[in-house]
């Protein structure tokens, strides 16, 4: 055994685990970050989806909520996808969409009820268009994986965020996605920058031809090397509502306006989220529209139901609220006010 490789092991082993300490002094419970990406040294998540899926906005939905310490995608009747995170420092590197198209998401997103707390973010928030001009992993002569000089550069400027988005994962990777030996130096550099930075790495990825034909709701269905959807340690795949996954797809009025999401994978999870809806809401003034963006949604008849279990429960508080008014004043309260999704209900 090389001196180098000597080192590197005597570093390894030191990584032992204690077995009897870890059996009596039982670890904390599993920390998330957002949605089901781990808050442990070394992972990242996966966002996976066909083209038009509305993956960036979803990416933009979770670095603003993390940004902001706030629920993801949440809308004013008080659906969400993910609970608020914690609060923390966003890194997004989009190499598709320039300056001017990502301004109009966040104005968007502003614009909607509840949102107003957006222009506030701007210390913790870093959007970086880079215009595919930024490699992070290449090869050298002998086609090996090797890190860029740009890759420590970031390293530096990313060090202490809370999570880091690159979108979409291929722009940062001068490699062939299908190459299993360069899939896997992307896969080890995803962790390392994860290590090095302590944040959770998210990576937009796009989904490959077969699942984008046949709606396929599985991590394995990103685009390239298996060792993505494999080494990854929480996955979302995002499909447009159609016959095949949505029951309901004729009760709807645009079918169009809406994105099943799926939580595939979620490596440390107690549970596994399952199936959620996303549903682009628009904003209009004298017919024109000054602000569109998705957001959670309920499929209709579920909504229906929910909308029946509120109004049982709100009777249920107003009966209730009778009888002690009976007992204090022998009168109900005439001027009780109820409402139903907040303040800002919008459909």
């Amino acid at each position: 055994m090389s001196a180098p490789t000597q080192l590197l092991f005597n570093e390894l082993i030191k990584n032992r685990i204690d077995i009897a300490r870890a059996i009596e002094n039982p670890p904390p419970r599993q920390k998330f970050i957002v949605g089901h990406l781990p808050e442990e040294p070394g992972v990242f998540g996966l966002v996976i989806g066909p083209d038009g899926s509305r993956k960036s906005w979803l990416a933009m939905h979770i670095s603003i909520s993390v940004a902001g310490g706030r629920p993801v995608a949440s809308e004013s009747k008080g659906s969400s996808l993910w609970e608020a995170p914690e609060r923390g420092r966003v890194v997004y590197l989009a190499s598709e969409d320039s300056a001017n198209v990502l301004a109009r998401r966040l104005f968007s997103l502003s614009q909607l009820p509840g949102y107003e707390w957006v222009k506030d973010i701007d210390e913790y928030l870093d959007i970086i268009p880079t215009y595919s001009s930024l490699t992070l992993l290449s090869l050298d002569s002998d086609g090996k994986p090797v890190k860029t000089p740009e890759y420590q550069a970031f390293i530096e400027y990313a060090k202490g965020a809370r999570i880091i988005v690159l979108d979409p994962l291929a722009d940062f990777f001068d490699i062939s996605e299908s190459d299993d030996r360069a899939a896997r130096g992307v896969v080890q550099l995803l962790r390392e920058m994860s290590r090095a930075t302590g944040a959770g790495v998210i990576g937009v990825h796009h989904q490959n031809k077969i699942g984008m034909l046949s709606g396929e709701t599985n991590h394995q269905s990103g685009r390239g090397s298996s060792r993505f959807g494999a080494g990854c340690r929480w996955a979302i795949v995002l499909q447009p509502m159609s016959g095949k996954n949505c029951p309901v797809v004729d009760k709807v009025e645009d079918p169009r306006d809406w994105t099943r999401i799926d939580e595939s994978k979620a490596s440390y999870a107690e549970e596994i989220a399952g199936e959620q809806w996303i549903k682009r809401f628009t904003i209009e003034d004298n017919g024109k529209i000054i602000a569109s963006a998705p957001v959670a949604a309920v499929l209709p008849s579920e909504e229906e139901n929910h909308l029946a279990e509120v109004a049982i429960e709100i009777e249920k508080r107003k009966t209730k609220k009778r009888g002690k008014s009976d007992e204090k004043n022998g009168e109900p309260d005439e001027h009780e006010l109820v409402t139903i999704g907040g303040n800002n209900d919008w459909t």
